[in-house]
This record gives structure tokens, C-alpha cells and sequence, in this order.
């Protein structure tokens, strides 16, 4: 299973269960620049082959 198919498995299961009971603090977090963070940071898919 590669990262990104394990990302989108946590994404459905786990995270989607949390948000059921718990609800966001923010709607977006975001640097000071005014760029948003992302929820999970992944390397490039080219990089996560072994």
C-alpha cells in the first residue's frame, strides 16, 4: 500500500471518526503569510518509493 493510499485510508477511517466527535478548532490554519497548512504534510510521491 503506498503512502498516499494509506493517507486517504486514515483520512476515511480515523480522522473522519474524530471529526464525528470532536469538531475543528479552526476552519483553516494558516502562516503568517497567509498560506494555508496542510492537514498532514507528505513527501512527493516520487520520493516515497523505496
Amino acid at each position: 500500500m503506498t503512502l498516499n493510499e494509506q493517507y486517504n485510508k486514515w483520512k476515511e477511517n480515523t480522522l473522519k471518526k474524530s471529526l464525528e466527535k470532536f469538531k475543528e478548532r479552526k476552519e483553516r490554519f494558516e502562516y503568517s503569510s497567509g498560506l494555508e497548512v496542510p492537514r498532514l504534510s507528505l513527501p512527493p510521491e516520487d520520493q516515497t518509493e523505496a
